[in-house]
């Protein structure tokens, strides 16, 4: 039993219920479910025998009344954008209803009216449900390096910086045992350093601490694939057959990387395939431990922390930017993997679009914030670069945490660029103009003024957390971001700290 626990994973750990089966954690609505299951058949079974055996108010072989009681296999049904299309329709079907009526007793204006949202949810910027609009952020990346020359090589003595949940997320043939893909991990490191000529290569993983700005994202992300709760403890355990839902959960990600560390810790066989001179570092949670050739006399790694890489970004795009003085980052499309060389596209970009574009990610969609349909990363990026007024909002948008009415004003104005019209700066007016046009949708329109608060709000939120950052070393970031938004217009809800 002991061994049965060990190699499948100890379900009593957690909180919630765990299928000991497949190892699927339960969802709250389905933990719901479970508990109440044997109560709701014991009133099913008293029913039963009340109305159709003890009396005869209900014929005894009339169909029994199904619960639909969820369970381990209820697969929750993806939200389809025909539904989204179907509310929009419905929702202009019930509006212009409504301005018939209106328009038999009053003045109906035009104007005035497209200051409101016309629609149960703001369709610029999002979902039939409510939800946020994503947008694919990768194709930002795509742009800045559109115009740069791929490196072939790193420039001499450098480093190789990897995104560890992304080189998780590739292998497409998970080995066996969970020793057998730590050796993969190190192998693929160690191949990376020498097909680029580096010395250096930095494993860099994500954290995932409970309250996080991407907190809605990964919740989005975990009701797609089910997570599969399942701790990594032995070099012999079964590997998950079930890949990406094991990755869906982000504990198992830092119980992963924490047995790796392990692992390369006891190996024998690894640092022997590490030349003299070379080093890997492993980034564990906040920490991170250098690897390098073993001392004489010893068939194991010599490993030193590195306390100036000590570090609470919960993301590695940008923990990674304190782990190398000359910046290469790798990165892969599909199964081509390249080097971009993040100072040869700073130089291509400017100085003025560099300070912006911290603001045009957030404020054009980001994980806490929404994006514009149709009004991709591009678009923003293209405004900042070809409009000095757009780059400048876009810069002031990450200065601090101050949320001033001028601000938000040059924000509606960006927003007026984005949307093709740079005779107004108001959202009111672009949208009138749209709607007198008739060639677009509510979704292709822009949001009013009411509802573009939001988005300003979030975009604005989110570059200040990222330009804030505080030192690598500071261990309550929240406290120090809740200390620098006091007294500018923010609500400070009470129990998140």
């Amino acid at each position: 039993m002991a061994r049965l626990l060990t190699d499948w994973g100890n379900p009593f750990l957690g909180d919630g219920i765990v299928s000991l089966s497949s190892r699927i954690c339960a969802t709250s609505s389905l933990q719901q479910d479970l508990l109440r299951a044997f109560d709701v058949g014991n009133t099913a079974v008293q029913r039963f025998i009340t109305e159709r055996v003890t009396s005869s108010n209900v014929p005894f072989f009339n169909p029994l009344p199904a619960h639909k009681l969820l369970t381990y296999s209820t697969k929750e049904k993806p939200q389809s954008k025909s539904k989204s299309n179907a509310q929009a329709v419905q929702d202009d079907r019930q509006l212009f209803t409504k301005l018939a009526i209106m328009a038999k007793h009053r003045e109906v204006n035009a104007r005035e009216l497209v200051e409101y949202q016309l629609g149960s949810v703001p369709w610029a910027i999002a979902n039939a449900d409510g939800t946020r609009v994503s947008t694919v952020k990768s194709k930002l990346l795509m742009e800045l390096e559109k115009d740069t020359p791929l490196l072939e090589t790193v420039p001499g003595q450098g480093a190789i910086l990897v995104d560890g949940m992304a080189l998780l997320q590739s292998i497409t043939t998970i080995p066996a045992t969970f020793g057998e893909l730590s050796t993969l991990i190190f192998d693929r490191l160690i191949t990376t350093m020498a097909k680029f000529a580096a010395v250096r290569v930095d494993f860099v993983c994500d954290q995932y601490p409970e309250l996080s700005i991407k907190g809605q994202e990964r919740a989005s992300s975990s009701t797609k694939n089910v997570p599969l709760r399942l701790q990594a403890e032995r070099s012999e355990q079964p590997t998950p057959r079930q890949w990406k839902r094991y990755l869906s959960d982000g504990q198992n990600k830092m119980t992963l990387i924490s047995f790796i560390s392990r692992d390369w810790r006891a190996s024998e066989t690894l640092p022997k395939k590490l030349k003299c001179g070379q080093k890997v570092i492993l980034t564990v949670k906040k920490d991170c431990f250098q690897f390098t050739a073993p001392a004489p006399g010893t068939s194991l790694f010599t490993v030193a922390a590195v306390p100036e890489l000590t570090c609470s970004h919960e993301e590695a795009d940008t923990r990674l930017l304190l782990h190398a003085a000359h910046v290469i980052f790798k990165t892969r499309r599909q199964q081509r993997a390249r080097l971009v060389d993040i100072n040869a596209i700073a130089e291509a970009l400017g100085s003025s679009t560099c300070r912006a574009f911290i603001g045009v990610h957030s404020f054009s969609g980001c994980d806490s914030a929404s994006a514009f349909v149709g009004k991709g990363k591009r678009a923003g990026l293209e405004l900042v670069k070809k409009t000095a007024q757009a780059c400048e909002t876009m810069q002031h948008l990450g200065q601090d945490f101050s949320l001033s009415n001028d601000l938000e004003k040059s924000c509606e104005a960006f927003t007026c660029l984005l949307y093709g019209d740079s005779s107004t700066r108001d959202v009111g007016s672009v949208r009138y103009n749209m709607l007198c046009k008739n060639t677009t949708t509510p979704q292709r329109m822009p949001p009013s003024s009411a509802a573009l608060r939001q988005p300003f709000k979030k975009g604005k939120l989110s570059s200040c957390c990222l330009v804030a950052r505080p030192p690598a070393r500071t261990r309550n970031r929240i406290a120090r971001w809740k200390r620098l938004a006091t007294g500018h217009r923010w609500n400070i809800l009470t129990g998140i700290e």
